[in-house]
């Protein structure tokens, strides 16, 4: 019984690679070049400006704003009679006794 997704017993490709190669491009001076050269006084390595705490923190200091925003709507959106009752659902049990009776 021959089966419509067998492989075949043997596999044949007409397809060719070919390999190109450009010209190299010239070096670029590294990293440990530009130590070298600032520990012999040829150049001058400048650092980079120091950057400012929320340059440094924005990452953790916005996810913590919109915690805090949402812990703040999520109290003020209580309603006012659960915050003073100690039962919150005392309201709903003679309108779900209500349509019992129906």
């Amino acid at each position: 019984m021959v089966y419509p997704h067998s492989k075949p017993s043997k596999w044949t490709f007409s397809s060719y690679t070919i390999l190109k190669t450009a010209e190299q491009a010239p070096r670029t001076p590294s990293f440990a070049d530009q130590l070298i050269e600032a520990d012999n006084g040829l150049g001058e390595v400048m650092k980079p400006p120091e950057k400012s705490f929320w340059a440094k923190y924005w990452m953790y200091i916005i996810p913590l704003g919109l915690i805090v925003m949402n812990a703040v709507t999520a109290a003020a959106n209580i309603p006012e009679e659960a915050a003073g009752q100690g039962q919150p659902g005392a309201e709903r049990a003679p309108a779900a006794a209500a349509g019992r009776r129906r």
